[in-house]
Protein backbone atom coordinates (compact mmCIF):
# COMPACT_ATOMS: atom_id res chain seq x y z
CA UNK A 1 0.00 0.00 0.00
CA UNK A 2 1.29 3.44 -0.91
CA UNK A 3 0.66 6.46 1.28
CA UNK A 4 1.31 10.06 0.31
CA UNK A 5 2.21 13.23 2.12
CA UNK A 6 2.01 16.59 0.39
CA UNK A 7 3.83 19.68 1.63
CA UNK A 8 2.79 23.05 0.22
CA UNK A 9 5.10 26.07 0.44
CA UNK A 10 2.38 28.16 2.11
CA UNK A 11 2.52 25.91 5.23
CA UNK A 12 -0.22 23.54 4.16
CA UNK A 13 0.06 19.75 4.28
CA UNK A 14 -2.16 16.85 3.29
CA UNK A 15 -2.10 13.07 3.59
CA UNK A 16 -4.77 12.61 0.93
CA UNK A 17 -3.78 10.69 -2.19
CA UNK A 18 -5.03 13.43 -4.54
CA UNK A 19 -5.58 16.61 -2.47
CA UNK A 20 -7.12 19.89 -3.51
CA UNK A 21 -5.38 23.03 -2.30
CA UNK A 22 -6.58 26.63 -2.42
CA UNK A 23 -3.92 29.30 -2.80
CA UNK A 24 -5.04 32.74 -1.62
CA UNK A 25 -2.45 34.69 -3.64
CA UNK A 26 -0.87 34.39 -7.04
CA UNK A 27 2.80 33.57 -7.53
CA UNK A 28 5.15 30.60 -7.65
CA UNK A 29 4.97 27.94 -4.93
CA UNK A 30 6.92 24.76 -4.32
CA UNK A 31 4.92 21.58 -3.77
CA UNK A 32 6.55 18.43 -2.40
CA UNK A 33 5.07 14.94 -2.55
CA UNK A 34 6.49 12.11 -0.45
CA UNK A 35 5.25 8.61 -1.30
CA UNK A 36 5.71 5.83 1.26
CA UNK A 37 5.47 2.12 0.42
CA UNK A 38 4.66 -0.64 2.89
CA UNK A 39 8.25 -1.92 2.76
CA UNK A 40 9.48 1.40 4.22
CA UNK A 41 10.75 2.69 0.86
CA UNK A 42 9.98 6.30 0.08
CA UNK A 43 10.38 8.69 -2.82
CA UNK A 44 10.16 12.47 -2.93
CA UNK A 45 9.40 14.85 -5.78
CA UNK A 46 9.38 18.66 -5.75
CA UNK A 47 7.73 20.87 -8.32
CA UNK A 48 7.21 24.61 -8.58
CA UNK A 49 3.71 25.56 -9.66
CA UNK A 50 2.52 28.96 -10.88
CA UNK A 51 -0.77 30.39 -9.66
CA UNK A 52 -1.82 33.07 -12.17
CA UNK A 53 -3.33 36.40 -11.22
CA UNK A 54 -7.10 36.19 -11.09
CA UNK A 55 -9.21 38.16 -13.52
CA UNK A 56 -12.22 40.09 -12.25
CA UNK A 57 -15.18 40.14 -14.59
CA UNK A 58 -18.01 42.65 -14.28
CA UNK A 59 -21.35 41.20 -13.25
CA UNK A 60 -23.67 40.10 -16.03
CA UNK A 61 -26.41 42.73 -16.48
CA UNK A 62 -28.70 40.37 -18.34
CA UNK A 63 -30.89 37.84 -16.60
CA UNK A 64 -33.29 35.30 -17.98
CA UNK A 65 -36.49 35.39 -15.99
CA UNK A 66 -38.73 33.30 -18.23
CA UNK A 67 -37.17 31.39 -21.11
CA UNK A 68 -39.06 31.49 -24.39
CA UNK A 69 -40.05 28.17 -25.95
CA UNK A 70 -40.50 27.77 -29.64
CA UNK A 71 -41.67 24.73 -31.55
CA UNK A 72 -39.68 24.10 -34.67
Amino acid sequence: MIQCKWIFQNNGTSKEYNPEKLFSTNGEFEVTQIAYASNECKDTINQTITIPQTVSLPPNKHTITKPRRENI
